[in-house]
Formats: C-alpha cells, structure tokens, sequence
C-alpha cells in the first residue's frame, strides 16, 4: 500500500485511473504519484507514448529540484525508477498484447519485480488489430490492464484524455463519463482521479488553484481534494503544504 500527498492509499492489483483534457497536468501529477511511490521503497517503471525518456527524467529532477542535491536526485531515479518511452516500446514489443504476453508470460519474474506502473496515456497505445474499432481495442486493453494488476500484484496508474464535452461545460468540471470510450474504463478502474485547474479557461479564475475529484472509489465515497499547482515544478500539493525531508509534500490531515 502507498499513501500519497492528498492522502489516497493505493493497493497492489488496483488500476487507478486519473483523467484530464490536454494541458491539464496529467502527467506532472502521474510522475509525483510515481516519484512519492519510489519515496516508500517501490520499484516503478514508468510507459510514457508521450515523452522521451530524457524529457521524462528532466521532469522529474524539475518535481525534486528545491529539495535534494542533484546526485541525490539522480541516485533515486535510478535505483527505483525505470523509464521506457515510445521508441523503447516500439523495438522490445511493438503493441500492447506484445508487451502484456511478456508481462504476463515471457518475462514474469521481471514484472512481478515492479510494484507501481504508470502509463502515459491509455489512448496512445496500439494494438495489433487495426481493423478493430476504437471502442474495442480499448476495451481490450484496459481489461488487459486490470488482469496484468492482479496476476502480477501491482499498481497500476493509468492516465486517460478527456473528452472536449468538458470544456463545453458550464464551469468545466469533468465527470467520469467524459473519459474517452468510457465504458470499460469505469467498470475497470478501481478508482477514478479527474483533474482540473479553473485557470487553465481563465487565467483570472482562481490562479494556482486545481481540484482533484476523486469520482470513483471501492472504498469510499466520491469526493473532491483542492490542491495547488506550482507550475514551476510541475507539482501538485494540498493548500498550505509542508514538506518532509525527501522533499516530497506532505498530507496535511487537518485540510
């Protein structure tokens, strides 16, 4: 189990699903989830379609910058955290029933060694039926997703687009069905995490400010976490954060 800065706890075979439109921050709360994960002693790899590995290195060195020296930082990236990017997915596995028939099959012993993966994003993965529609291969692949969680006894944090029906929305917040071919990634998800900043419309309405909805759980009720964003750092923290030694924000239980 790994708790994090807003206070969530995530279990081995749980698929925690964190929606956003583009530009919204997905990936910069995906990287601290994995980095505050690393923090408590679990191995991660990290499957980004979206940026290199250097691009995702640098970002997360940017995460930890106020708070560690550099050769500390770079010691805790690589001891606990693997990066495969789009290029590395192209020439060890191709698609995705490439990858999950290694996960699962081929090279079973070196996944269960992982504790945490995050994907970046559900809908820039392929797979080896092109004739398929959308709706199926994402069916397929999240289904694929959730079973890997639960044979392999890890989390998995998967990060998903939403629709533009959110920003024809007055006020903009999103809902659970706003995420792409939806159907599959409700029933799947153990919980679904949606991000949104209000300044990202308007950059008048409440700067800095972002909320997290947590609009799916097993184990609780629906329920919202204000947080603030610093851009500079591509952090998330809850209002009024400390920090503790690693550098990390802290869960201020009185929030």
């Amino acid at each position: 189990m790994y708790t994090f800065v807003i206070g969530l706890q995530f279990e081995p075979g749980e698929v925690i699903t964190i929606g956003a439109r583009p530009g919204m921050g997905k990936s910069c709360i995906g990287m601290q989830f994995a980095q505050e994960a690393s923090a408590q002693g679990a191995n991660v790899l990290i499957i980004s379609f979206e940026q290199t590995a250097d691009q995702i290195m640098k970002r997360i060195l940017l995460q930890r910058s106020d708070h560690k020296k550099e050769d500390e930082k770079i010691d805790v990236v690589e001891n606990s955290i693997t990066i495969c990017d789009f290029c590395d997915w192209r020439s060890r596995f191709e698609n995705w029933e490439g990858f999950y028939k290694k996960a699962i099959e081929e090279e079973r012993e070196k996944y269960m060694a992982y504790d945490l993966i995050l994907i970046d994003y559900l809908q820039l993965i392929n797979t080896c039926e092109p004739q398929t529609s959308r709706r199926i291969e994402i069916d397929l692949i999240v289904t694929g997703i959730k079973q890997m969680a639960m044979e392999l006894k890890l989390t998995v944090i998967l990060l998903s687009q939403l629709t533009r029906k959110v920003e024809e929305r007055i006020g903009h917040r999103p809902i659970m069905t706003d995420l792409r071919e939806s159907g599959t990634i409700e029933e799947v998800s153990d919980m679904v995490l949606l991000l949104m900043r209000r300044d990202f419309y308007d950059p008048m309405d409440k700067p800095g400010r972002a909320e997290l909805i947590l609009a799916k759980s097993r184990t609780g009720r629906p329920l919202d976490f204000p947080l603030i964003f610093r851009k500079e750092l591509c952090i998330f923290a809850n209002r009024n954060t400390r920090y503790d030694d690693g550098g990390f924000p802290e869960y201020d239980k009185d929030l």
